[in-house]
């Protein structure tokens, strides 16, 4: 994905926020849900628009889960659960 830094630390708190939280949260939350599914239905457009938003929702939980990590104390785990979603992606969409 790409994000680094406070970026990062900002999307995955975004990201985590409860419906129940601000409505900016809640917005933010909804329109990056969107663009994350219009690119993998770009990938493949046969996927279905139901589809497509659960395996976000997928991704953006191991986007949490990655976030939680620490890069020196868990670096193959890191490693690990990139290789795992390189393969639900390219088992979802092919390669």
């Amino acid at each position: 994905m790409g994000l680094r830094g406070e970026t990062q630390a900002a999307v995955v708190a975004l990201l985590d926020a409860r419906p129940e939280g601000s409505a900016r949260r809640s917005e933010f939350h909804a329109v990056f849900l969107r663009q994350l599914v219009r690119t993998l239905k770009l990938r493949d457009p046969r996927l279905g628009a139901k589809q497509a938003e659960d395996m976000c929702v997928v991704l953006l939980q191991n986007l949490k889960t990655m976030k939680s990590l620490s890069t020196d104390r868990d670096a193959g785990a890191i490693a690990e659960l990139r290789a795992m979603t390189r393969l639900y992606l390219t088992s979802k969409l092919g390669e």
